[in-house]
């Protein structure tokens, strides 16, 4: 499921004229994955798109202020539109 969010993701920034690439984490320590693609890529700025509100992860938002701790690029978070 990561992997069809990332693609419909790149797919509406693109057709947005936004470039952008997407590695979705799978590792069993996400924010040491994604420390070292930012360092990898160095990116401009940083999207991470979590879970639909009220169907949040466990340590969801602890991940995401370590990956602000990690980009010195902006990073925005947006939240996934629930399903049915």
């Amino acid at each position: 499921e990561a992997e069809h969010v990332a693609n419909e993701s790149l797919d509406r920034l693109d057709d947005a004229g936004i470039p952008a690439v997407a590695d979705p984490v799978t590792d069993d320590q996400p924010a040491v994955t994604i420390s070292d693609a930012l360092r990898e890529f160095g990116p401009d700025r940083v999207v991470v798109v979590k879970h639909a509100p009220g169907d949040e992860a466990y340590r969801e938002e602890e991940i995401i202020a370590e990956i602000a701790s990690y980009s010195d690029a902006p990073v925005d978070v947006l939240s996934a539109q629930p399903t049915d």
